[in-house]
């Protein structure tokens, strides 16, 4: 079981990229020409903050590329009835490729993009939990401590199997993407998996 659903905060895909787009305007000869998205590598992939600050980055550095965060999603899945986890997922994007996609294509081609995201989140993010075990760590600390070991067996999952689908992404839409776990909204479920309050 699993689901995911984007968040009140940002949820208006186009105005949010329009927001970040502006920033910087591209001069009018580069009507014609498509960004390319950069070829990723592992060493490309986005680093993870495992802090628990309450507040997101705004921006993410991934391969020598500057994206903004353009959105925030809410996602969850069990792995059975008992283990399961549910949190916030942070999505950059490059706001050059941004304005560039407006100018060529439309506000109309974001919603498609919008979907695509969810989807391979939604799939990175069940595979990542099927994958993970759930069992505490007898030498941690405290629950606390507990808890940030899973993420991070988590995140690093997550990282590891949505690598090939952003890739593909990428090089079918020419915008470069990135999709990370936002650590302060992680909850790991060990006794009940109950995702009712995402649906």
């Amino acid at each position: 079981m699993s689901t995911v659903k984007i968040l009140p905060v940002l949820s208006v895909f186009i105005v949010v990229l329009g927001l970040t787009g502006c920033a910087k305007k591209l001069p009018e000869s580069d009507d014609s020409v498509v960004l390319e998205p950069k070829t990723s590598s592992s060493q490309d992939r986005p680093s993870i903050d495992y802090s628990n600050d309450p507040i997101p980055p705004a921006t993410l550095e991934v391969a020598d590329t500057h994206l903004r965060l353009v959105r925030m999603m809410e996602g969850g899945a069990c792995k059975n009835q008992k283990e399961g986890v549910k949190g916030v997922f942070l999505v950059y994007s490059d706001p050059d490729q941004v304005t560039q996609i407006r100018k060529q294509k439309g506000d109309a081609v974001f919603s498609v993009f919008e979907q695509e995201i969810q989807d391979l989140s939604l799939d990175a993010l069940n595979h990542a939990v099927q994958a993970i075990e759930f069992t505490i760590d007898p030498f941690a600390l405290d629950l606390d401590d507990a808890q940030e070991k899973v993420f991070i067996r988590l995140a690093k999952a997550f990282q590891n199997e949505i690598a090939n689908n952003i890739q593909q992404f990428q090089e079918k839409y020419h915008l470069s993407i990135a999709v990370i776990p936002f650590r302060r909204t992680f909850e790991f479920y060990l006794g009940e998996c109950n995702l009712s309050q995402i649906d």
